[in-house]
């Protein structure tokens, strides 16, 4: 069932009036699929309001899809630069796994180079994981030599979540 149109602009309404930047950033990231185009632009003018980079990456992505073709482009980019700007590394990485399968094809080299500055490891590996099926073959061969050169070295739970990303990511293949 879908929350009439009334009611999705007071749910919009109250979600842009959340104090809390990661409730506001969340409960607008839930309502963005259900969105008409006028209520989508009010949540993307919230978008920078939200300081959390974390929370405004998973915004933005999230109301990507529904912009038009001129601003879905620029939507992207800023979720891409608001996940890269991440301070915790495995919060970075849990961001730009989350952008990888909706993320336009032309923007992989940017998450690919997003990956690349991660400096956990397994971090790095389940970023790359995730974004190998994506990559054409030169970089998707580097990206699967560089994942399991990690599950090689690291540690036992890392390693299983590195297995079990890849195992998902072979799945994904055609």
């Amino acid at each position: 069932p879908q929350l009439p149109a009334d009611l999705l602009a007071e749910a919009t309404a109250v979600a842009r009036q959340i104090i809390d930047q990661t409730g506001r950033g969340n409960a607008l990231a839930a309502l963005a699929p259900r969105l008409p185009a006028g209520l989508v632009a009010e949540a993307l003018a919230t978008a920078p309001q939200i300081t959390h980079d974390y929370f405004r990456a998973q915004l933005l992505a999230a109301l990507a899809p529904r912009l038009p073709d001129g601003q879905q482009q620029q939507a992207w980019a800023h979720a891409l630069a608001a996940a890269g700007q991440i301070t915790n590394e495995s919060a970075r990485a849990q961001r730009l796994i989350a952008l990888v399968p909706t993320l336009p094809a032309a923007m992989l080299p940017e998450a690919l180079a997003a990956a690349g500055q991660l400096t956990d490891q397994s971090a790095r590996a389940l970023v790359l994981a995730t974004l190998a099926p994506r990559l054409p073959d030169g970089q998707q061969q580097q990206a699967w030599i560089e994942t399991l050169a990690v599950v090689e070295v690291t540690d036992r739970s890392s390693r299983e979540e590195i297995l079990a990303a890849l195992a998902g990511s072979i799945a994904d293949l055609p």
